[in-house]
């Protein structure tokens, strides 16, 4: 099982291009920006809106086989947490995140399989959360996925 988590990277790395290469825009027309890490706590608003895109964990039933054999995981968790803000209120930066799960939600839609790379994407949560930082509002949203069989990684290896 030689690269599992290299794959599983690559995995994770597919998920962030899709994102970047879709041109999805807050309500003020502000473009998203894509990181590779969960955002800091102390995220300024300069930097909104953004998207982060990260794995959490693998996870997954392995099935019963007649012989000894290296098992691993075949599901992959990856989060992705959203920022957007509003010097206004709490429910203005709610509709701009509100409306950029949507966006996020069709991109998925038009390659749920990311090339082959997995056999779908679940979206197994969506977690609200909010801050108001230094009088501002910041609606912090998450959406947890679940990428199940990685055919990248199992059809190479059980040939």
């Amino acid at each position: 099982m030689a690269n599992y988590i290299e794959k599983l990277n690559e995995i994770r790395d597919a998920i962030i291009t899709l994102l970047s290469d879709a041109d999805i825009k807050n309500t003020n027309g502000i473009a998203i920006t894509v990181y590779k890490r969960a955002l800091p706590s102390n995220f300024s608003k300069e930097k909104c809106p953004a998207v982060s895109v990260y794995k959490v964990r693998l996870t997954g039933a392995n099935e019963n086989k007649d012989q000894s054999d290296v098992e691993v995981p075949k599901e992959l968790k990856v989060i992705v947490g959203i920022s957007d803000y509003s010097l206004t209120d709490l429910d203005d930066a709610e509709v701009k995140t509100d409306d950029l799960i949507d966006k996020i939600i069709t991109e998925f839609e038009t390659d749920p399989s990311l090339n082959g790379l997995v056999k779908g994407i679940e979206i197994t949560n969506i977690d609200f959360d909010d801050d108001n930082r230094k009088g501002i509002w910041y609606s912090e949203p998450s959406i947890e996925l679940t990428l199940s069989a990685f055919n990248y990684i199992f059809n190479e290896t059980e040939e």
